[in-house]
């Protein structure tokens, strides 16, 4: 699914660990990707950066979390990787808009995980 301009420009991905937010900031460069955030690790302490929240694509977040963060959440795809450890299977991805927030950064503290 290709985004508008108008929302590929407020768009910013946010992934589940640090790993798939690295995989997305490495690869996902060339391919035109938005920049990747995650509560994971040293991800958490660099913060949102730029991600205003507005439009966000996630990857590996639970869609009843995603709802209760957004109006509007449509199902992209689902990732599958034959040789990924086993909690990197079947990833929904989803495009999150209409936020019930007004600032990502006060949300920030609660998606903090060092595990």
């Amino acid at each position: 699914m290709a985004l508008p301009a108008s929302v590929k420009s407020q768009a910013c991905v946010f992934t589940s660990n640090y790993g798939e937010a690295s995989a997305v900031n490495f690869l996902g460069k060339s391919l035109g990707l938005p920049k990747a955030i995650s509560g994971h690790n040293n991800y958490y302490i660099w913060g949102p950066d730029s991600c205003t929240g507005r439009v966000l694509i996630t990857i590996g977040v639970s869609l009843s979390t995603v709802q209760q963060a957004y109006k509007n959440v449509t199902t992209l795809t689902t990732l599958t990787c034959q040789y990924c450890i086993s909690y990197e299977q079947i990833l929904p991805v989803y495009l999150c808009m209409n936020p019930n927030f007004t600032s990502i950064t006060a949300l920030w503290p609660g998606v903090r995980h060092y595990d």
